[in-house]
């Protein structure tokens, strides 16, 4: 998978911009402000309908403008296609192949992408809903069911909890109705969650032991509140979680247990990686992370995504910056920004580089790396 055609419009500090990708390392310096960063942004929201910096559309439109356009054409497989987002102050709008998409389910998963920016040092130490999040975007673009069930289970949620605050009209038979499709639902989000966390904790420990040059191990526990590989056992467990707890959830008119409490825990060597590893080794943790999802994404699905690096080299010494240079070189399209160019490309011969000078919003010169 790769991205030929990138046009963006009155995003952010961007009015417009007309790009043609090459395949292989594409990288966006210049000064800090100058839109590096909002260029590899506007294409992970392309293929996640979301920002990697705010949950709210208007914070990237345009001062003055009434919306924001993103669009651009790919390749994947043997197919040419095509994905535009318009922004506006009530949401967003999706398009695939020109068409627009009415559910969520149809539009993701066609443009991927995995992204590593310098808040995600923070994971380990952010809270519970911050890797929830990272779970549900990954996943929802994965499995279209996983959206669907996303999507009914917090609608479900919502619903349980608006009953729990009728207190004079509390209705028990219609709490056991939901109860029963919240738990159908949660099933299927525990079953993908687990198996996505056990496939990122094998794929992290060898790709962090690969970048820090050390034989570290990596250990990911999956804390839910059923953990139940059987649906009718699971969805039992569950309505007594529920009733045992009913009372309780009356009192602070919210549901207290549930896949919305999941999380996840990393240990370095035994040790909970948030409370003793170093932030440098914080840093490779997550890293190694999302290169690990970067890698389900491709086995499950067959395509590479796009890989974004934003600002991660200036963060590296220069061992760990030429392994992750080694790592990256022959993915298909990689999108870097740095405040320059890195000195250690020139340490290397025959790269698939390009060079994108951004100034104002604009790229102001375009050109192939070269390193003689």
């Amino acid at each position: 998978m790769k991205i030929l055609q990138l046009k963006i419009k009155h995003f952010r500090n961007i009015d417009f911009l007309d790009l043609n990708l090459n395949p292989g390392i594409n990288i966006f310096y210049g000064n800090n402000g100058q839109g590096k960063t909002n260029i590899v942004e506007s294409v992970y929201t392309l293929a996640k309908t979301q920002s990697f910096r705010t949950h709210h559309p208007k914070e990237m439109i345009q001062y003055d403008q009434e919306e924001a356009t993103i669009y651009c054409t790919f390749e994947k497989g043997k197919y040419l296609k095509s994905n535009t987002i318009i922004l506006n102050k009530l949401g967003k709008i999706c398009f695939l192949n020109q068409t627009k998409m009415k559910k969520l389910s149809e539009y993701l998963g066609e443009l991927l992408a995995i992204d590593f920016t310098p808040e995600d040092v923070s994971l380990l130490k952010s809270s519970p809903k911050e890797r929830r999040h990272l779970l549900d975007v990954e996943l929802s673009a994965l499995f279209p069911i996983y959206v669907k069930h996303l999507i009914l289970f917090q609608k479900l949620l919502e619903q349980r909890n608006a009953l729990l605050k009728q207190i004079k009209t509390f209705n028990e038979e219609l709490l056991k109705v939901i109860d029963q499709q919240l738990l159908e639902s949660s099933f299927v989000l525990f079953q993908r969650r687990k198996w996505f966390i056990a496939q990122i904790q094998d794929l992290a420990t060898k790709i962090y032991q690969k970048l820090s040059g050390q034989s570290d191990q990596l250990t990911i526990e999956y804390k839910t509140f059923i953990d139940e590989n059987n649906k009718e056992s699971y969805i039992q467990k569950g309505e007594e979680i529920f009733l045992k707890n009913l009372e309780k959830d009356k009192e602070k008119t919210f549901t207290n247990a549930g896949v919305h409490k999941d999380d996840f825990v990393v240990y370095l060597n035994q040790k909970e990686a948030e409370f003793y590893a170093s932030q440098g080794q914080q840093r490779g943790i997550t890293l190694a992370i999302k290169l690990a999802i970067f890698e389900i994404i491709t086995a499950t699905t067959k395509e590479e995504p796009i890989l974004i690096l934003d600002d991660v080299f200036s963060e590296l010494d220069d061992q760990k910056c030429l392994k992750l240079l080694q790592y990256i070189a022959k993915k298909n399209q990689v999108l870097i920004t740095c405040t320059s160019i890195p000195s250690y490309f020139k340490q290397r011969e025959n790269e698939n580089v390009t060079l994108y000078q951004v100034s104002q919003g604009k790229v102001i010169e375009r050109r192939m790396f070269n390193n003689g």
